[in-house]
């Protein structure tokens, strides 16, 4: 697992929960459910002023002159138990970092590097990427939603022409059309993207051009263009 200390909480606008917990189980043995924490604490006890207590009242009732002291002391120890479950983020995280350690010909963190390599083999490749993307149906702004909700799903575009660029590293880019759909039911607002929802805000405030996303999935070709079958997107 990557250290902690060393990441920083995203916000998800998408999560396939049921995608994501069928890679899990296929990274794994067991499916781990839960997890149960158990800690050892040390008890320690003296019983001085209660034993006194007690040991004068019978000496009254026994006739016995003085009093008779003592303390005892004891330990022990006492169990704590906490059950942890792991969250679908938890399960992401882990599925990432396996694909990154013991996966390498087939996970890829660049678009071009991918879509090269996607030429070569059969089946498809995950893609763990931080780049841009178009999202025609908010081309204009104001009937985005609209269209997200009459369509059950928010698409997004990348490449082609309208995404030529002068940059020295082009090359290492993908010139091929992409596309991937976000079904509503797996993002964050549910079936229904409210019209002032952070990711209305969000995809408006770039008019639907060159959104900066970031997007772990699967990619396969057709005969056509590129498609990411997304698992996760986050801002």
């Amino acid at each position: 697992m990557p250290d902690r200390r060393k990441l920083h909480p995203v916000e998800y606008i998408y999560l396939d929960g049921p995608g994501i917990e069928s890679l899990y189980a296929q990274i794994v043995d067991d499916i781990e459910t839960s997890r149960v924490k158990t800690t050892q604490k040390g008890v320690s006890a003296k019983v001085g002023a209660g034993l006194r207590l007690k040991n004068f009242l019978m000496s009254l009732v026994s006739g016995i002159e003085g009093e008779v002291t003592g303390e005892v002391s004891g330990s022990g120890s006492m169990t704590d138990q906490s059950t942890s479950m792991l969250a679908v983020e938890h399960k992401l995280a882990r599925i990432r970092t396996f694909l990154s350690d013991k996966a390498k010909n087939m996970f890829f963190t660049g678009l071009g590097e991918a879509s090269r390599h996607l030429q070569t083999v059969e089946g498809p490749v995950f893609v763990d990427i931080r780049d841009r993307f178009n999202a025609p149906q908010f081309y204009g702004g104001a009937q985005g939603v609209a269209s997200v909700n009459a369509d059950g799903y928010l698409l997004l575009e990348k490449g082609g022409a309208a995404d030529y660029s002068h940059q020295d590293d082009y090359y290492k880019r993908t010139t091929e059309e992409l596309r991937l759909s976000a079904s509503l039911s797996k993002m964050r607002g549910g079936s229904i993207m409210g019209a002032s929802s952070h990711e209305a805000v969000y995809l408006r405030g770039f008019a639907g051009r060159q959104i900066p996303l970031s997007v772990f999935g699967s990619l396969s070709g057709t005969s056509d263009y590129l498609h990411i079958k997304p698992f996760a997107i986050w801002r």
